[in-house]
C-alpha cells in the first residue's frame, strides 16, 4: 500500500528536475 509513496516521490523528483534544472545542478 505504501509502495506507491516511493513512486510518487520519484515522480515529484522528476518534475522538480524538469521544472528547476538549476536546483539539480547546485548539487
Amino acid at each position: 500500500m505504501w509502495q506507491k509513496k516511493e513512486s510518487k516521490l520519484e515522480l515529484a523528483a522528476s518534475m522538480v528536475r524538469q521544472a528547476m534544472p538549476e536546483f539539480s545542478n547546485k548539487k
